[in-house]
């Protein structure tokens, strides 16, 4: 068994632009790695690797890649995450990958401290330029942040054209 999660990695520009508007954190809060940003869209937790490698290589190749943009933030006991906007077409991929759209809340954590902290990140009104994700990716994921792709299926840009049978 592999600890593992499906996720949108963040695009350069995208993690450039947060970056630029990141404030300097309170003592005691760590911000997380931006190398290893990303949007968890599926935490499969300890899972069979060649199971869930042949589950995402099933996702259906014509559901449209979504729209995704940043913006806002909020706390979770001891996390600051930044907010995910999407449009519609982010809940059929959700469910592709193998969760309910109803309870998927989209964000990108970038900071944690103690939970008995409290922490204001000052990004409530931040709002990042939108993208289009190139690939869903499946990683396994260490204890911490160590996270390594180990597959990944292209997703469809509307300016592409839609395979034919």
């Amino acid at each position: 068994m592999t600890r593992l999660f499906t996720a949108f990695p963040l695009p350069d520009p995208v993690a450039d632009h947060l970056a630029d508007h990141l404030p300097k954190l309170p003592a005691g809060v760590k911000s997380i790695d931006r190398d290893t940003w990303h949007i968890t869209v599926v935490f499969h937790g300890d899972d069979d690797l060649d199971a869930r490698l042949a589950a995402l290589a099933e996702i259906d190749m014509t559901l449209p890649a979504p729209r995704l943009r940043l913006r806002g933030s909020g706390t979770f006991p001891g996390v600051g995450w930044i907010g995910v906007q999407a449009d519609g077409a982010l809940p059929a991929l959700v469910a592709a990958a193998g969760r309910s759209p109803e309870d998927y809340i989209p964000h990108m954590t970038i900071a944690r401290w103690p939970k008995d902290q409290q922490v204001q990140l000052g990004l409530d009104d931040y709002t990042g330029p939108e993208w289009t994700p190139s690939e869903l990716v499946l990683f396994t994921s260490e204890r911490g942040p160590v996270y390594t792709p180990i597959g990944q299926v292209r997703l469809l840009h509307a300016e592409q054209p839609r395979p034919t049978c």
